[in-house]
């Protein structure tokens, strides 16, 4: 059994504030409330205000628009869709979207039969596509597409995306080149072209789509990320776990549940995580169109696709808010990529040894220290930038967003600590 803790989540409106000092006061509420404090919140009717999606993706009875989705991404080669069933197996493949919309098609009939004949929604063994994880914003920049919404303002301290965007992901040098190599190349370590230069082909914004009873399984986002997700269409139902239970949810091996609902695991799960009964109490909440939620750091979660179709937007994220503990993830994840190939320590230069720990970082984990170093270094320098800019014109009360973004001087001390922390770590 599970305790219900409804209670401990908030719900803030977007709409009971117009205005540019009402979306402020809401942001300013967000981060001393929320952000800083890495509690969950809900945040209501800011969707429909203004994102042009929640009227086109939807007909006018609420359900999801195939018709529109179809001519709009009719160009779309390829989107990442899983199948899943009530194994938890997860197999994932790519096909054109409009695939992907014939098979939900017949499978929304085939599910809704078999649901009829079933009590609990993840019972039955019929498969359920998913689309999630797709790139969206990227595909329609390639596509001269519309992406018809916008990050909302209390998310747009995202150090990670802004990063992404501008830096020209495959052409950072995120590696230590050694004195012969860097002759021969002429290099350093720093982008072959400035970051300006130069476009991600990767970020951490994605659509999903899913039939009823799809689901994302249990896990923490990625380098221990905040995450938003803003509802369309159709409702999500959210397991959170706040970090205070995460040691119940993970082996003595450090393998994590497939679930942390008690009586979803096997006998043999059971006994494999027998805190998971008493100690593990998750806060459950139905994500309905027109809401966004908040995940903080940390917070393991798990999330299950309960109407018949299910459209949303998320974004991975992170700032000075939570990057503490986003460091301790990436110094704990550098520490055991060591470990994995110690062996190969005495036949390896120190400088080649560090390098290949550095590639096999950044494949397991999507990004490794001296990236992360870099990316601090150029948050830093921005920073100075616009706080010269802003000296140089005359105040202007209407500019929220440059007190959600500027870092004060605590917050620039902790960045540089961390920048002095790798730069240490790389010469051990």
């Amino acid at each position: 059994m599970y305790r219900i803790t409804m209670e401990t989540i908030d719900y803030l409106d977007a709409e009971e504030e117009d205005g540019e000092e009402g979306n402020d006061l809401v942001y300013k509420t967000f981060v001393t409330k929320y952000m800083k404090q890495n509690r969950p919140v809900i945040i209501n009717n800011y969707i429909q205000h203004h994102w042009k999606c929640f009227e086109t993706f939807r007909k006018k009875n609420g359900n999801i628009n195939i018709e529109y989705l179809l001519q709009k991404f009719k160009d779309i080669k390829q989107v990442p869709v899983v199948q899943s069933s009530s194994s938890y197996d997860n197999n994932t493949t790519n096909m054109t979207f409009r695939e992907f919309i014939k098979l939900i098609k017949s499978s929304s009939f085939n599910n809704e039969t078999n649901n009829n004949s079933q009590k609990d929604d993840k019972k039955n063994n019929s498969f359920y596509y998913y689309l999630k994880d797709w790139h969206y914003c990227i595909e329609c920049k390639k596509n001269n597409i519309k992406c018809e919404y916008n990050t909302p303002i209390y998310f747009e301290n995202d150090w990670l995306n802004e990063w992404w965007n501008k830096k020209g992901h495959a052409n950072i040098s995120s590696t230590i080149i050694n004195e012969e190599e860097k002759k021969k190349k002429n290099t350093t370590r720093t982008t072959t072209k400035t970051i300006e230069e130069e476009e991600s082909q990767s970020d951490y914004k994605f659509l999903y789509l899913g039939l009823k009873n799809s689901y994302t399984p249990l896990h923490h986002d990625i380098f221990l990320s905040y995450s938003w997700s803003g509802q369309i269409q159709g409702r999500k139902k959210w397991y959170l776990y706040p970090p205070n239970q995460t040691k119940h949810l993970i082996d003595i091996h450090g393998t994590v549940a497939r679930t942390g609902i008690w009586n979803d695991l096997s006998k043999d799960e059971q006994i494999k995580y027998p805190g998971i009964q008493t100690n593990v109490h998750p806060i459950i909440i139905i994500q309905y169109p027109n809401q966004l939620i908040f995940i903080p750091s940390g917070w393991y979660h798990e999330v299950y696709n309960i109407d018949e179709t299910s459209l949303s937007i998320n974004h991975n994220w992170f700032n000075q808010y939570n990057l503490p503990m986003v460091w301790n993830h990436l110094k704990n994840e550098w520490k055991d990529t060591i470990k994995a190939i110690c062996d190969l320590k005495d036949i390896m230069d120190p400088i080649s040894f560090q390098n290949e720990c550095l590639k096999l970082m950044n494949r397991n984990t999507g990004i490794n220290i001296v990236e992360f170093q870099q990316m601090l270094s150029w948050r830093i320098n921005k920073q100075q930038v616009k706080v010269e800019e802003e000296v140089g014109e005359e105040a202007d009360n209407s500019k929220s967003n440059f007190t959600s973004t500027t870092l004060n001087v605590n917050e620039i001390e902790v960045v540089e600590n961390i920048i002095t922390e790798i730069y240490e770590l790389l010469l051990l």
